[in-house]
């Protein structure tokens, strides 16, 4: 025996209509009130209070404003130059890598960044665009007992 194909339909006998067709339905009729003219919105909003219609927008006037004068040309303002780097001696120092010392009877020489000096020698370091340069009065086996004499700082120009 064959299944019987149920229709979706409330009443037998009766013919569905296609839902592109119901859709065009709907979209006519709720469209009716707007072609009508009769000054009501074609959808209310189901918030509104009871007899409730909002007020007609009219367009404000637009108060008549003067064209801006153009300002008189200025010259773009530069920022100032950034301020002048102050010499630090002490981070200067820091920078000298002791990593020899040698004494021969009184004559005494360590080497000091790759390079051997001995005492009333001049050493000179690069650091943040100043040319620090040190007279080493005292070498010692330890950098804590060396005595260094500060002897001049120079701006290197284009740093």
């Amino acid at each position: 025996m064959r299944a019987k194909r149920i229709r979706p339909t409330s009443v037998p006998g009766q013919r569905t209509m296609k839902p592109f067709l119901q859709c065009a339905l709907a979209a006519a009729l709720l469209s009716l009130p707007a072609l009508a003219g009769g000054g009501e919105p074609a959808f209310r909003d189901p918030f509104w209070p009871v007899g409730y219609s909002p007020a007609k927008a009219t367009p404000q006037p637009q108060p008549k404003t003067e064209a801006p004068k153009a300002p008189a040309e200025k010259k773009p303002e530069q920022p100032p130059p950034p301020p002048e780097p102050e010499p630090d001696w002490r981070a200067a120092l820091r920078l000298l890598k002791i990593s020899g010392y040698a004494e021969s009877g009184e004559t005494r020489s360590c080497v000091i960044n790759g390079k051997t000096v001995s005492e009333s020698e001049k050493i000179s370091i690069v650091h943040d665009g100043f040319r620090y340069t040190w007279r080493l009065d005292r070498i010692a086996p330890q950098k804590a007992q060396m005595r260094f004499t500060r002897v001049s700082v120079a701006r290197i120009p284009g740093q």
